[in-house]
């Protein structure tokens, strides 16, 4: 048996004998009225119900919970060169501590790092800049 219909069956003999107590005179046979045990309310005969409704459902389209996934994680895919993420001129700026207008002007002369244009849209890749800024890299005052 599921879990879940022994839970209602349950239920059902709690409620059955609230039901079956709450109506019984006094065992001493005293006629003053009194009730052995108290009525069951309506709160008991709305979880009856609802129990009872339960009982009739076929189990079949009661909610089953999900089995948790056995599996481990697959690793990460490796990043392609290709599909590295783009920069837009603000993030560039930010990155080099450069201004934008500085940017703007660089590639105006054509000496600032390589950059994509998409429509009117400009992009930095990330390795086209690493791969500028070490050829900017100098040894002394006088290298040209």
């Amino acid at each position: 048996m599921k879990v879940n219909t022994k839970k209602i069956i349950a239920a059902q003999a709690i409620a059955n004998r609230r039901g079956e107590a709450g109506t019984a005179p006094a065992a001493d046979g005293s006629t003053d009225g009194h009730v052995a045990a108290a009525t069951p309310g309506p709160r008991y005969r709305r979880h009856y119900r609802d129990n009872v409704e339960l009982a009739g459902a076929p189990t079949a389209t009661m909610v089953q919970p999900a089995e948790a996934p056995n599996h481990r994680r697959s690793p990460a895919p490796k990043t392609d060169p290709d599909l590295e993420p783009l920069l837009t001129p603000k993030e560039m700026a930010k990155f080099l501590r450069v201004s934008q207008s500085w940017l703007a002007k660089a590639r105006m002369r054509g000496d600032g790092p390589p950059y994509m244009l998409f429509g009117r849209s400009i992009r930095y890749s990330e390795g086209g800049t690493m791969r500028w800024m070490k050829s900017c890299a100098r040894q002394s005052t006088s290298e040209r």
